[in-house]
């Protein structure tokens, strides 16, 4: 049974837990096995299944510890070249793909956060937002390399980025004044340009540490064939759909779907060792390339310099058994 997963900014976040590192406003939910459900403010009374274990995909070997992770993504063919990025304790930003490029340093910074826009075939773009508070924009120049980009905000525009949803090739969300807040932006002659949008109704502090994500699969829908263009029209009926959450809590993956939850553990594969403290969690639905062509989970490694990488599509896949 095939499975196809995707995440949109408006209904799907991107989970980022940086020791907390993407949904803070989890409950501190128990998975001990003996526990026969265990309340959830998100999803209700849920059922508490065994572990599953996972084993990591491939992992992206850093110079220094990461606290989060954000994707300039690429469409198509291009997509293995999407930009990971990743950014230090010591408040510098790293780049690195699926492909088998190293991790390479981009900007010595520091800052404290980092949001990656997407904007299909053309060279990438991210935001970064150093510790006073200020906004910089860089884009890729015809070398790889990255290069400032002049910036137009509103007044007074001033919060922090909610990587927990995907950037979408017109906006990403920031919280504002404690309000989830969508922002438009456009690239035009060397000028990228952020306006307000509409507020959304999910608080703040989901920012940071719990990712909602939706599977679609093709046996629920036997009688119309899966077409990618319309998945974010009404003409697909909910039951179409798989509601599933991952969330880093209490340094634990969970792993939320039909009422039950269950822990995930990573264990040691053929040639990569597993992970004992996940210190933060980022997650994308956008293609990566490779193996990572329905997305990816990032997770970064509390013991070791490192990220390990699990394909999204092969996670659902063993969750959902």
């Amino acid at each position: 049974m095939r499975t196809h997963i995707f995440m949109t900014a408006l209904t799907a976040l991107t989970l980022f837990g940086c020791g907390s590192e993407t949904k803070t406003n989890s409950p501190d939910t128990k998975t001990t096995e003996n526990t026969s459900s265990t309340p959830d403010n998100t999803t209700g009374t849920q059922e508490i299944a065994p572990a599953l274990s996972i084993v990591p995909t491939t992992f992206l070997e850093t110079p220094e510890v990461i606290i989060r992770a954000s994707i300039a993504p690429k469409p198509g063919l291009q997509s293995w070249s999407s930009k990971i990025l990743l950014l230090s304790e010591t408040g510098k930003i790293y780049t690195g793909n699926t492909g088998f490029a190293p991790v390479e340093k981009l900007l010595d910074g520091p800052y404290q956060d980092l949001q990656g826009l997407s904007m299909g075939f053309e060279p990438a773009v991210f935001l970064t937002q150093a510790e006073d508070g200020s906004f910089k924009a860089y884009q890729e120049d015809g070398n790889g390399s990255f290069q400032a980009l002049s910036l137009s905000k509103p007044d007074g525009f001033n919060g922090r980025f909610c990587g927990t949803f995907a950037a979408t090739p017109d906006l990403f969300v920031m919280e504002l004044g404690g309000t989830l807040t969508q922002i438009l932006y456009t690239v035009e002659d060397g000028l990228l340009t952020l306006e307000t949008g509409e507020a959304l109704p999910e608080q703040g502090q989901e920012c940071l540490t719990r990712y909602k994500l939706q599977a679609f699969d093709e046996a629920q829908s036997e009688e119309k064939p899966f077409d990618p263009s319309s998945v974010f029209e009404d003409e697909y009926s909910d039951d179409r759909y798989v509601d599933y959450e991952i969330s880093l809590e209490n340094r634990k993956l969970i792993y939320r779907r039909d009422g039950k939850t269950t822990p995930l553990s990573i264990e040691s594969g053929l040639s990569m060792s597993g992970m004992e403290q996940p210190r933060w969690l980022y997650i994308t639905s956008a293609p990566l390339g490779n193996t990572f062509n329905g997305g990816a989970v990032m997770i970064g490694d509390g013991s070791e310099l490192r990220v390990v990488m699990i394909s999204l599509e092969y996670l659902n896949e063993q969750a959902a058994r």
